[in-house]
């Protein structure tokens, strides 16, 4: 099965192009949001990766404050990636 799913940009652009992972086919790459068409396993990988990135205290309790400011909005971007995922 294939989906279209709209990613928050800053963490679609983490995910596919800093980490290089592969999220499927990049179909629109707008200021906010870059839509993927993926199949289940691609779709099941951004979840992964995003509800890794969405847990706050694991990173709270992993670095210092200002580093965790640092990565705060991958952190929200992440939340956003989570919450349109599950909304499939």
């Amino acid at each position: 099965m294939q989906y279209e799913i709209d990613i928050p940009s800053l963490f679609a652009e983490d995910h596919s192009i800093y980490r290089d992972i592969w999220g499927g086919e990049l179909l629109k790459q707008g200021k906010n949001l870059w839509r993927f068409r993926c199949n289940e396993e691609e779709l099941a990988e951004w979840l992964n990766d995003a509800e890794f990135y969405s847990d706050r205290e694991h990173w709270k309790m992993g670095m210092g404050s200002e580093e965790y400011a640092e990565l705060l909005p991958i952190i929200k971007s992440a939340e956003r990636t989570v919450k349109r995922i599950k909304e499939i």
